[in-house]
């Protein structure tokens, strides 16, 4: 159940038992467009733009934003993003090998946003708290598992740690071409 809530703060708030779950959909989340985020994983040899929304036709193309997503430089937000491990362009193949000090890289609205990876998780697919508000910003990256199956889904959390200007990108380390890198 989605219920306005106001201009200047979320526009919309879905809560599902009491407010401390409430989903909010903020206006920079509702005004952002395909492709104006990219995410970088050095680690992984990924670099890859990503989707408006997690509707079947967007992961189809690329990892997308999902709908109560928070969104970089606003706050202590969790911005949530879907991926494909094995179809399409299996953008998180391999998200639950990253390393303790791995980076991952968030770039949108003219900024490099850094984080740090701390943590892999397994949880059911219809887990939504794993997207909600966690007390402190992060970057959540939720790939079903295991490969090749929808039982469980893999929550992979950073923790936010510095934000610059774009022209910056040119001092991060590459991640690669186009897509994302397959171990095979």
């Amino acid at each position: 159940r989605l219920a306005p809530v106001g201009a200047h703060g979320p526009v919309a708030v879905r809560a599902d038992r009491d407010s401390r779950e409430a989903l909010v959909v903020t206006r920079s989340r509702l005004d952002y467009r395909r492709g104006e985020m990219e995410l970088l994983i050095p680690a992984r040899k990924c670099s890859v733009s990503v989707g408006e929304s997690t509707a079947p036709e967007i992961l189809a193309e690329m990892p997308g934003l999902y709908e109560f997503s928070g969104m970089p430089g606003t706050g202590d937000v969790n911005v949530s993003i879907a991926g494909h491990r094995d179809i399409h362009g299996r953008e998180f193949y391999a998200p639950d090998r990253l390393a303790q000090g791995d980076y991952l890289y968030l770039l949108y609205s003219g900024q490099v946003f850094r984080y740090r990876y701390f943590d892999t998780a397994v949880v059911s697919p219809d887990d939504w708290t794993v997207i909600r508000q966690q007390g402190y910003s992060c970057l959540t990256l939720t790939p079903c598992d295991p490969v090749g199956t929808t039982l469980h889904r893999l929550v992979v959390r950073a923790r936010p740690e510095a934000v610059a200007p774009r022209w910056v990108e040119s001092e991060m380390p590459a991640a690669g071409g186009a897509r994302c890198a397959r171990d095979q």
